[in-house]
């Protein structure tokens, strides 16, 4: 399941990831986020991926899908939320793939709760997408 939702007033996306990480799954995510993007324009994204079945993927996966990755605005922040260390290297690396040497890599945090307070989005009220 990847699943979409949007918080108006603070203007942030949190992306529900709850998937395999599979080539497929990730242009699915990324089809997503552009059909987003397009519609809303850009703003703050929250990916929470705590309820990925799997925490180990091939690197080369995401090496072949940055060319089609949605690239970031600048001023825009992104947070992951993760589970556990072991799979702190795929959200590392599928956000640093997608910048330039000018953005900041997403942050990683352990809950939601801590991704919204660092965004100071703690009363933000989401809606599906």
């Amino acid at each position: 399941m990847i699943e979409l939702l949007f918080s108006s007033r603070p203007r942030v996306l949190l992306v529900r990831y709850g998937t395999e990480i599979t080539q497929k799954n990730l242009l699915r995510l990324d089809r997503a986020l552009a059909r987003f993007a397009g519609r809303e324009g850009r703003c703050d994204t929250v990916v929470d991926f705590r309820s990925v079945p799997n925490t180990e993927f091939p690197a080369w996966m995401l090496a072949r899908r940055r060319p089609r990755a949605a690239r970031r605005r600048p001023g825009r922040r992104r947070i992951f939320v993760v589970r556990d260390t072991g799979f702190h290297g795929m959200p590392l690396l599928n956000g640093t793939q997608q910048d330039d040497t000018e953005f900041d890599p997403p942050v990683l945090v352990p809950t939601l709760e801590d991704a919204l307070s660092d965004l100071d989005a703690d009363c933000a009220a989401f809606a599906p997408a």
